[in-house]
């Protein structure tokens, strides 16, 4: 999960060095993100489907290989087209990775254990969160942003490596993953939880994306302090993560608790608007918040997902709910970049309020109608 997420985290810490050295602006920043979660998102369907067809573990070799190609041609970009070129690239590889490690789960960890291994594998994400905000800002202004991603991307192509031996020599513990899958079926559970995801995501990764520029921008800091709220946001994401996906295996009311979830995003985000500079104590509050919360979501999500949707329909089923999930993604740093050059930062950050207020309206809803049926 790290390997197929990391990139969208880069393009957002990288955020202050492309401007100078491409003159990103802005609205250019997000229609990458946008560029990745749009081809992320189309895809997700599809590879579902197929994951259902080929198996969770020939799925992630795809993940790997996509995913480091991509990451590479990000180091290597020297112009805004190669940039949307690595996106793409890095799209394609991330649309498989949520049913692939879904799959996984469905097929190898017994029932009981399922909520604490999706918040472990979701976990992934933060740490690649917190591993690029960490890092990467201190090392791109002592030896340049090319030289660490360059690092980087050599790291990950050998944890890749060791990662698929464990993967490909593990023989399956609950039975074959080439069973053929029964015809895919809708429920309103997966429509509200997909709908959820977007607007939860939309806020979320607007917020993620625009952090170190806002802290530049619009609170006179510098890269590294917004760097730094990256990664803090990261870190405690993981711990979010992990104690989000093993309490809604264990909640009675799973959507009640998603609408909880989305209150605290909604009230995270507020304390950041308030916020005058990064020294502010509601800033840190607000990121870290936002890590517990709105960059932890997915983990609840997910397994809801697996608990809800038959064992051999949890790859279509994770493609449907992540088609949902990069709309938003790709979508809100999209209208959150063009709104601040339009009409400044308070526009985006309304944006981003009312997603996750909407979010939270949609989950209490669906809460309501499981009860009364």
């Amino acid at each position: 999960m790290a390997v197929a997420t990391v990139a969208a985290t880069l393009i957002g810490v990288l955020g202050p060095y492309l401007r100078e050295e491409i003159a990103l602006t802005p609205a250019g920043l997000g229609i990458l993100v946008a560029v990745f979660a749009v081809v992320s998102g189309t895809m997700a369907w599809p590879a579902g489907m197929l994951t259902d067809s080929i198996g969770g573990r020939l799925a992630l070799v795809a993940v790997f290989v996509g995913s480091v190609l991509g990451l590479a041609m990000l180091a290597a970009a020297r112009s805004y087209t190669w940039l949307v070129v690595a996106m793409i690239a890095a799209g394609l590889a991330n649309s498989a990775v949520n049913p692939a490690t879904n799959r996984v789960i469905a097929n190898w960890v017994t029932p009981g254990s399922q909520g604490l291994v999706a918040g472990i594998k979701m976990a992934g994400v933060q740490l690649a969160v917190f591993a690029a905000g960490l890092g990467i800002p201190p090392a791109a202004e002592a030896f340049g942003w090319r030289l660490p991603l360059g690092v980087a991307v050599t790291a990950i192509a050998g944890t890749g490596v060791i990662g698929l031996f464990v993967l490909l020599d593990r023989s399956d513990v609950r039975g074959s993953e080439e069973a053929s899958p029964s015809r895919f079926r809708w429920s309103s559970g997966l429509l509200a939880l997909t709908m959820y995801s977007m607007l939860m995501s939309a806020g979320a990764s607007a917020v993620l994306t625009y952090i170190p520029l806002y802290s530049v921008d619009a609170l006179d800091s510098t890269p590294k302090v917004g760097g730094l709220a990256v990664a803090l946001a990261g870190l405690l994401a993981i711990v979010g993560r992990l104690w989000l996906g093993r309490a809604t295996e264990r909640v009675a009311r799973p959507m009640r608790f998603l609408a909880l979830v989305g209150l605290v995003s909604l009230t995270s985000a507020a304390l950041l608007v308030v916020a005058g500079d990064t020294g502010s104590s509601f800033f840190w509050l607000g990121t870290a918040g936002l890590g517990l919360s709105a960059l932890s979501f997915i983990a609840a999500v997910t397994v809801a997902l697996i608990l809800s949707m038959p064992r051999d329909q949890v790859g279509g089923a994770s493609g449907m709910m992540f088609v949902g999930f990069m709309i938003g993604y790709g979508g809100g740093p999209a209208a959150f970049g063009a709104l601040v050059e339009s009409s400044g930062y308070p526009a985006g950050w309304a944006l981003v309020l009312v997603s996750f207020l909407v979010a939270t309206l949609t989950a209490a809803t669906a809460s309501r109608a499981q009860e009364s049926a």
